[in-house]
């Protein structure tokens, strides 16, 4: 099934593709941000991920120039696009497609992606619910997913469920909580 979706490239998802491949750049909206987590090609995924992982790094340079235009702060897409989508549901629909379909190539970053993402929620008050749906949909529904990260003998795979577990237990007292309360702690 993966290889099937990796065949089936349109124009517009070679064209992602390419504007990716020679160095890292921000994204400048939040809709380029949305286009490539709506994609079904595996590749465009994994270097969406990898853009939106290191504009959560934060760019330490306030007006950032690329390709002429100006980045006054690229953590504001970040911003924009958690204010306009709380859930994750691209996020999550990537999780799952993974998990499916068993793409190791996006099982470490999807988890260090989430860790990132609930890292910013807790230092953004304005967005501490986002982060708090984002954990109680992870105890609810990839519990499961953590425990075999964990279980695996992959390093990187079990380094990042193990950040993604951390910024979960720091976001805030009620989800350390409920993380401890819910936590498969027998389990392997």
């Amino acid at each position: 099934m993966a290889q099937q979706i990796l065949e089936n490239e349109s124009a517009s998802e070679i064209n992602l593709l390419d504007q990716n491949r020679p160095s890292w750049k921000p994204f400048l909206s939040c809709e380029e941000l949305r286009n490539f987590f709506t994609s079904k090609n595996i590749e465009i995924l994994y270097q969406g991920i990898s853009r939106f992982r290191q504009q959560l790094n934060g760019v330490k340079k306030k007006n950032l120039a690329v390709n002429g235009s100006t980045v006054n702060d690229p953590l504001s897409i970040v911003y924009e696009y958690l204010q306009s989508s709380s859930e994750c549901q691209e996020l999550f629909r990537i999780w799952d497609l993974q998990i499916e379909n068993n793409i190791t190539k996006l099982e470490v970053p999807i988890p260090d992606l989430f860790a990132k993402i609930i890292q910013y929620t807790t230092k953004t008050p304005s967005l501490k619910s986002t982060g708090t749906i984002i954990i109680r949909n992870v105890l609810r529904n990839y519990m499961k997913v953590i425990i075999r990260n964990l279980s695996s003998d992959r390093y990187p795979l079990c380094q990042a469920t193990l950040r993604l577990l951390i910024m979960m237990n720091s976001h805030d007292i009620t989800t350390t909580r409920e993380l401890q309360e819910s936590f498969p702690y027998g389990a392997w």
